[in-house]
């Protein structure tokens, strides 16, 4: 299921399946969920005033 969380123990294990099969994109953590999950990242950093100097 694309909607449960994913634990650091769960992405490793599934980049290690991607890796081992020639996979550009992993079934459990796709593109699309990766760039929603920055979407929000970005929104809470903008909502508490965390700023990057670059």
């Amino acid at each position: 299921n694309n909607d449960s969380p994913l634990t650091m123990k769960d992405e490793i294990i599934e980049f290690i399946n991607c890796v081992q099969n020639h996979k550009v994109e992993s079934s459990i953590n796709t593109h699309q969920r990766s760039l929603e999950t920055i979407k929000v990242l970005d929104e809470i950093r903008h909502q508490i005033g965390v700023q990057f100097n670059v």
